[in-house]
């Protein structure tokens, strides 16, 4: 998780692509306010993932471990992600500001 942190911090799309499984796919929970979609396969994702760089922590989200991006202190997404062999098969991403509210209390 570590890694994934770093590479979404730094805005790192190679890092990011070292981390994916080349089928990969990321999911975008933006509700209403952010657009919804799915990506599929490793240069999608990581630029996705790797797209600005942000101030991300390690926390726990349903009791595993996940990241918080945050922009000038507020949360603005989550992300969960599926591990395979070391490399991560699947990502979710909440970006919808109505989900998040409790983040940022």
């Amino acid at each position: 998780m570590q890694n994934l942190a770093a590479a979404i911090g730094d805005g790192d799309a190679t890092a990011m692509r070292m981390l994916l499984a080349p089928a990969s796919r990321l999911v975008i929970d933006g509700g209403a306010a952010v657009e919804s979609r799915e990506l599929r396969g490793r240069d999608a994702v990581a630029i996705a993932l790797a797209s600005a760089p942000s101030e991300v922590a390690i926390v726990s989200m349903n009791g595993a471990p996940g990241l918080t991006i945050l922009q000038r202190g507020q949360v603005v997404a989550t992300l969960s992600v599926s591990v395979h062999r070391r490399l991560i098969t699947a990502a979710w991403s909440v970006r919808n500001p109505d989900k998040l509210r409790h983040w940022n209390r």
